[in-house]
C-alpha cells in the first residue's frame, strides 16, 4: 500500500465499512471525510500532525465547539 492516498484509503475503508453500518453513520462518516479534504492527495505516510491540526484549526474557525471537532 505504499504511495496510498489519504482519498485512496478512505475509499477502501469506506467501502468495507459500507457492509456493517447503518446509512446514517456512513453520511456522519463522509462528512467527516470532507472536512480533511486538503489531504486528500497527501500519501498516508506524509500526512504530518501539522496536515491534522490544519483542518481542525479549519473547523474551529468555522464556529464549531472543540467537542464536536473531537467527534469528527
Amino acid at each position: 500500500m505504499e504511495g496510498t492516498t489519504f482519498e485512496e484509503l478512505y475509499a477502501m475503508a469506506i467501502n468495507h465499512l459500507e457492509l456493517y453500518l447503518e446509512g446514517g453513520t456512513i453520511v456522519n462518516y463522509n462528512y467527516a471525510m470532507k472536512s480533511f479534504s486538503k489531504l486528500n492527495k497527501k500519501v498516508i505516510a506524509n500526512i504530518t500532525s501539522l496536515d491534522v491540526q490544519e483542518c481542525v484549526d479549519a473547523l474551529i474557525k468555522k464556529g464549531l465547539k472543540s467537542i464536536t471537532v473531537i467527534n469528527t
